[in-house]
Parts: structure tokens; sequence; C-alpha cells
């Protein structure tokens, strides 16, 4: 058995963006979450843990190489500072459950 989905991406219209993917229907919803990522050309920046991991670098070691190479990956200028507290998680995960 599988199952097929249509993904579109929620308030871009024009022109539209989605993806039709077929999976297998014992697949784990981290599969799933790896399939849509490469279906869309996207990234896996880890989650929850991937930002923890950037906040602790910007927050300990601003000035590092791997400081620096985070800012690169999020298209920041060279030398600027992260603000760690202007993401509330909280209020993402709400976000994410309305998805």
């Amino acid at each position: 058995m599988v199952f097929q989905f249509k993904i579109q991406i929620k308030d871009i219209a024009k022109p539209p963006v989605w993806r039709r993917i077929t999976i297998p229907a014992d697949f784990t919803f981290l599969r799933f979450h790896y399939v849509i990522q490469k279906a869309f050309g996207w990234e896996d920046c880890g989650g929850i843990y991937g930002y923890e991991n950037i906040k602790e670098v910007f927050e300990t070691m601003p000035e590092s190489k791997e400081a620096n190479g985070y800012r690169e990956w999020l298209g920041m200028d060279e030398g600027e500072i992260w603000d760690t507290g202007a993401v509330d998680i909280e209020e993402i995960n709400l976000c994410l459950e309305e998805i």
C-alpha cells in the first residue's frame, strides 16, 4: 500500500508551489519529513535541535568560525550578531500546529 500527497506551500498562490509525492505506507514520519524536504529542494537544518545548536554557538562563541559559517548559511552580514531572544520556539510551535 502507498499514500499519495499533494503538498502546497501555504499563502503562495501566484504561481502555487506544490509537489505530489507517493510514499510507502510503512514510512516513518521522519522519512516522510526527509522526502518533503528533498521534493522542495530544502536543506535539513536539524529542526529544534539545529536551532538550539545555532543559538548556543551565537550565545557562547559569536566570533567563532562556526558562528561565521552559520552567518553565511543564514544570509547574515559578516560580524552581524543574531538576537537569540528574538525567536520564541513556543510561538513557532503553535503556528506549526495550525499548518
